[in-house]
């Protein structure tokens, strides 16, 4: 058997108050290497937070990707399940918190760059998959970053009119 390379946790989602949000995902399994690495590749379901990696790892595989491509984490999350075992542990130890209106990642949301940085992100990771798997992978990721937007931009959208709205009855 081959030597774990990595693992990670459920994490907990928290606001700038420390009050929980939410949990991530608890439907993960210590599973089969390449299950493992189909479901890391479909969307990023780990915050870095939660993640340790063993220290060859880094040194057989290197660091982050050199570009800025907003998704460098789930980048190196793909490429290291690609060459080892992942393994995944249930209880939450992890605490992330969400910073609402002032985040990097907001901004790139409301501009749409977050979705060009994504799919840069995907073209380089795919290449870590095995050719009949990436078809299919990219097709779950195509549908949920697509619903994803969708909700991102309607909600986006309501948000702006609601201020729009206070403001005229100011």
């Amino acid at each position: 058997m081959r030597t774990i390379g990595a693992a990670f946790c459920r994490q907990a989602y928290i606001d700038e108050t420390a009050s929980l949000k939410f949990y991530s995902d608890l439907k993960w399994k210590n599973r089969e290497y390449l299950m493992m690495l189909i479901k890391l590749a479909q969307k990023q379901r780990i915050q870095y937070c939660a993640m340790v990696v063993r220290r060859k790892v880094f040194e057989q595989i290197g660091g982050f990707v050199p570009k800025n491509i907003g998704c460098e984490d789930w980048e190196m999350w793909v490429r290291i399940a690609a060459h080892f075992p992942v393994a995944y542990e249930p209880q939450a130890l992890a605490e992330y918190r969400v910073h609402h209106g002032t985040s990097m990642t907001l901004k790139d949301m409301r501009s749409g760059q977050d979705m060009r940085y994504m799919r840069e992100a995907i073209g380089i990771f795919n290449e870590y998959l095995p050719k009949e798997k990436r078809e299919e992978t990219d097709l779950y990721r195509r549908r949920y970053y697509g619903t994803y937007s969708f909700k991102n931009a309607k909600s986006s959208y309501w948000k702006n009119l609601m201020i729009k709205k206070v403001h005229l009855l100011n």
